[in-house]
């Protein structure tokens, strides 16, 4: 190629000329150019605002008070855990002396209103809750299960293993009276099966739940029926006795405890016979120990909190 051949052409010289003078600064080109920078600006979040973003809370050191409780015999001790906000919490049984407790399950709880329970932290069957210290200072309620009467978890367990071993309704419980099929029968043992619940959820120390009779707006009906030819039956919104079995009171308030608890509970048949063997005094009809420990249970580690809805699993059963 020839060295004159290198040189651009006299056209190309002139449009270059002519690209380079069109490109003037002007008043109106600097305007144009500050518009275009407040935009941007703006949008990239720089400009104000009308909900601004609150910065996270930067890690620092909380306390947390944990008070530990037999869950149906009351306070035992209380522990402070000293940490920073937003790492690992890990609250064991091991970490106190509990005798009479089972040394697996633990429920630990935000500090509740008064009385009340709070929301649920953690729950586990392996001895301990892993969570994360809370962004500021805090009240722990930590619930170990009671051992003293000889109630047998794993009971309840196999039904949390189905889905079940949960809270069918909020922990306060409006029921109202509801026969069918014709039936009907006398309101003591009714009335005798709930005061016995609501004294298995409401303690000196905590109180866990309740049932209260309502005439309108309600969670469950309950009453006599013909239950299917069957003792006593409970779907997920009624419970219910066959007044033709159950002829004598005792007879009539542990069919009416075993249905109500069941309903409840999301359980059926613990231990595989009738719920009733397992909760009451067969001679009395009365709610026992056993009972009391396995009600409380279900509530101490349920997420439910009150006034929620009803959160079926099963259809109903029969007995």
């Amino acid at each position: 190629m020839g060295i004159d051949n290198m040189k651009p052409g006299r056209d190309a010289l002139k449009e270059s000329r002519i690209s380079v003078r069109n490109f003037r600064i002007t008043p109106v080109t600097i305007l144009g150019c500050l518009a275009l920078a407040v935009l941007i600006w703006l949008g990239t979040g720089c400009g104000k605002h009308d909900n601004p973003i609150t910065p996270p809370i930067p890690p620092g050191p909380v306390t947390v008070n944990a008070t530990f409780y037999n869950h149906t015999q009351g306070a035992i001790t209380s522990k402070v855990y000293s940490g920073i906000s937003g790492q690992p919490l890990v609250i064991k049984i091991s970490d106190i002396y509990a005798p009479n407790v089972d040394s697996q399950r633990i429920a630990v709880r935000n500090a509740g209103s008064g009385s009340s329970l709070g929301a649920l932290v953690g729950f586990s069957r392996n001895g301990e809750v892993s969570t994360a210290y809370p962004n500021n200072n805090a009240d722990y309620d930590v619930f170990l299960m009671n051992t003293s009467a000889g109630a047998i978890y794993q009971l309840i367990d196999e039904w949390v293993d189905k889905g079940g071993g949960i809270l069918q309704c909020s922990p306060d419980v409006k029921w109202r009276r509801e026969d069918s099929d014709g039936y009907t029968g006398p309101e003591a043992p009714i009335d005798d099966a709930m005061s016995q619940l609501n004294n298995a959820l409401n303690h000196s120390w905590k109180k866990y739940g309740s049932f209260t009779h309502v005439s309108s707006v309600f969670h469950i009906g309950v009453g006599y029926g013909y239950c299917n030819g069957w003792v006593g039956m409970h779907s997920a919104t009624w419970a219910g006795v066959n007044p033709n079995f159950c002829k004598d009171y005792p007879f009539k308030l542990r069919i009416f405890l075993e249905e109500i608890f069941e309903l409840q509970t999301n359980t059926d048949d613990l231990g595989g016979e009738d719920t009733n063997f397992t909760i009451c005094n067969t001679s009395t009809g009365n709610l026992n120990a056993v009972g009391r420990d396995f009600l409380a249970y279900v509530y101490v580690k349920d997420s439910k909190a009150p006034g929620s809805g009803s959160s079926s699993k099963f259809s109903f059963s029969f007995h």
